[in-house]
């Protein structure tokens, strides 16, 4: 359900998944550096406008970014992945699952050609 943490912890979770700093982030939308931190933590809730602006900036729905559905692979960050795995898995989910297939494919053959 919605809570105002909740909006706060999808919004570092998008952050992050993103591989995008809180200043970045702040610049993108509009708003002072220390407001994307006390958004995240649950001190300060986002106006209206800055939801709207949150939604275009990560592509997700509103009920997404509300924490209201589950969509866009379900926006979990798995805190044992480094940057560059969490980079790799957003970048993944942007693609078809056809495309998804190819690049599976890649990198095994990426993995049998370091082997060699």
């Amino acid at each position: 359900g919605y809570t105002m943490n909740e909006l706060g912890k999808r919004i570092k979770e998008l952050r992050l998944l993103n591989n995008i700093s809180q200043p970045q982030l702040a610049k993108a939308i509009g708003v002072s550096n220390g407001i994307i931190s006390q958004w995240e933590n649950g001190k300060v809730e986002p106006k209206a406008c800055y939801i709207c602006e949150l939604v275009k900036f990560f592509n997700v729905s509103a009920d997404c970014l509300l924490g209201l559905s589950n969509e866009q692979g379900q926006i979990i960050i798995n805190s044992m992945l480094n940057d560059t795995e969490n980079h790799l898995l957003a970048e993944f989910r942007k693609l078809k699952s056809d495309m998804q297939s190819d690049a599976l494919n890649y990198i095994s053959f990426l993995i049998s050609k370091s082997l060699k």
